[in-house]
This record gives C-alpha cells, sequence and structure tokens, in this order.
C-alpha cells in the first residue's frame, strides 16, 4: 500500500533503507580497508598493559596473537620512552 506522505510506496523506502545500509557498510569496509595498509599501533605501559591505539581498548597477548593469525600488521612501542618493541 503506497504511503501518502510522500507519494511512494512503502517498498520503495525499505528498498532505500537497504541501499542505504549497503552504502554504508562499504564504506566502513573500504574504510577497514584503508586502515589495515598502516600497522597497528600497540603501546606498552611499564604495568605491562598493552593498549591498541586503533581501537583504544586494551588488548592481551590473545589478542596480539590473534592479530598475527589474521595477517593484521601491528607494532609495539614502548609509551614512556618511544622505543619499539615490536622485535625485542
Amino acid at each position: 500500500m503506497p504511503d501518502e506522505r510522500k507519494g511512494r510506496p512503502v517498498q520503495d523506502k525499505v528498498q532505500t533503507a537497504d541501499a542505504k545500509a549497503a552504502h554504508a557498510r562499504a564504506a566502513a569496509d573500504a574504510r577497514a580497508a584503508e586502515a589495515r595498509k598502516e600497522p597497528i599501533v600497540i603501546k606498552k605501559y611499564a604495568n605491562r598493559r598493552l593498549y591498541n591505539t586503533e581501537t583504544s581498548t586494551y588488548v592481551t597477548l590473545d589478542d596480539l596473537a590473534a592479530m598475527v593469525k589474521g595477517e593484521r600488521d601491528f607494532v609495539v612501542f614502548d609509551a614512556k620512552t618511544g622505543d619499539d618493541l615490536t622485535h625485542a
């Protein structure tokens, strides 16, 4: 049944919403692909906590292992000195 307020059938509105959602997903995927070009920066604090600057969350060694298995590049820096600890 048409929605007389806008002059378009309700089905068209649903398809438009689906198209907008698909576009948003595609844009998010493009941003994610762009982000994958640069390695994720992990900061290691003196209390041995690891902080993912991309997601703004603390991570565990298991999270880093999952990143390695997922072929996601990352670098680890000492938060205080800025030293690269990735291969240390």
